[in-house]
């Protein structure tokens, strides 16, 4: 069906609200909180079972009615427990996404050095290079509605390397390309979207060396972190 006959695009991206808050001492804001439940909102941070929480509350001290917006465990997943721990939340999810980071500007052949996986209220850092056996992490990826921003390079990495090929995706990227965006990249989208700018400056780190610098896992948490907002 051609254009204009009765043509509605197959994708929409969501403009976030008006009122972007500001996330103590990890550089990530929240946009989802709309104009008309407050002047001015905080953000108040608890510590629970090793995990950062971050509750938004207006001016008044009442907590607004969201979800936590981000529970980071201040650490990257390279042990079995951790993993399957963190499974046990995958499986119970109602969305996912997913972005990966390799050494391609420092290896030949490149390989997978990160995985971050995003769900409701939480983002991790799964490390594929400790060695541990990511057979289930794949099993529970497969069969999910993965979102993905300009996903090709992902994709082929991902099973080049891992034998790993999701059933299905939603690539931002492409979304904003349907939308008519001039610039679509990820930081492009949600600036315009979401009113939010990203830190882009660790793009050509060496992903293979560990420790990851507070920089490069900021960097890395933020190419999930608002991927379902997006969508």
């Amino acid at each position: 069906m051609a254009e204009g006959e009765g043509f509605e695009p197959p994708v929409q991206l969501l403009a976030a609200r008006s009122i972007s808050s500001r996330v103590p001492s990890t550089g990530l804001s929240h946009p989802s909180v709309s104009g008309t439940l407050a002047h001015r909102v905080c953000v108040d941070k608890s510590e629970s079972q090793g995990f950062s929480q971050y509750i938004v509350k207006n001016s008044g001290g009442v907590a607004l009615d969201v979800s936590p917006l981000l529970r980071l465990t201040g650490r990257v997943i390279d042990d079995a427990k951790q993993l399957a721990d963190f499974l046990g939340a995958l499986r119970q999810a109602k969305w996912l996404a997913i972005d990966t980071e390799a050494d391609s500007l420092h290896s030949y052949p490149e390989k997978l050095c990160l995985l971050q996986v995003a769900i409701p209220g939480r983002v991790e850092l799964v490390d594929p290079l400790c060695g541990m056996d990511l057979d289930a992490l794949w099993e529970t990826l497969a069969d999910r509605e993965l979102m993905m921003h300009g996903a090709d390079y992902d994709l082929r990495l991902l099973q080049s390397g891992h034998e790993f090929v999701p059933a299905r995706i939603f690539d931002t990227m492409l979304a904003g390309r349907l939308l008519g965006r001039e610039r679509f990249g990820l930081a492009d989208l949600v600036q315009h979207y979401l009113g939010i700018t990203l830190e882009k400056g660790s793009q050509k780190a060496n992903w293979a060396k560990r420790p990851l610098t507070s920089q490069m896992a900021e960097y890395a948490r933020n190419d999930v972190l608002h991927l379902h907002d997006l969508v």
